[in-house]
């Protein structure tokens, strides 16, 4: 898996949010400013730390894209990653499969902070954090961040 974020202008705000091209799909930040591009399969197969490769693989798609934002313009340097080149990760990505949905979804109320009740906390004394324990962005650097100052709060709270 391959992740561009590009930052971009747009002259108007009644655009789709969402899109998808034959090896990516697309969507944008809250205020417009920001386009991540995923690409996933084959698609993904390339180095974007590589700036030649990441250069082609932008142009290629952002022709793409414009069929659907005309009026769309790239705003400085797109931030890319690839999963599988990332040393810690090493293509992991955390989910759930289909029929895990419900246990990774159920949700309480401890301490204060709501909670998936899978990863809730153990004797007071052992607190989870990180993307999977994320309640509104699963599986996101958001749900990292969140779920950490979650946990801090159920930490102190505890004592």
């Amino acid at each position: 898996m391959t992740k561009i974020l590009v930052p971009v202008k747009l002259n108007s705000k009644e655009i789709p949010n969402f899109s998808s091209g034959v090896d990516f799909v697309t969507w944008f930040n809250e205020d417009n400013t920001w386009m991540t591009w995923y690409f996933g399969g084959d698609a993904s197969h390339f180095n974007p730390k590589n700036s030649q490769e990441l250069e082609k693989k932008i142009a290629a798609s952002f022709k793409v894209i414009q069929v659907l934002y005309p009026n769309l313009e790239m705003r400085g340097k797109p931030v890319s990653i690839n999963w599988t080149l990332e040393s810690f990760s090493l293509g992991a990505y955390s989910n759930f499969g289909i029929d895990q949905h419900e246990p990774f979804t159920q949700i309480e109320e401890i301490l204060g902070e709501t909670v998936k009740k899978v990863f809730r906390p153990v004797a007071n004394m052992i607190f989870f954090a990180g993307e999977h324990t994320g309640i509104e962005y699963h599986g996101t650097m958001e749900a990292a961040v969140h779920s950490g100052e979650r946990a801090a709060n159920m930490l102190a709270k505890s004592f």
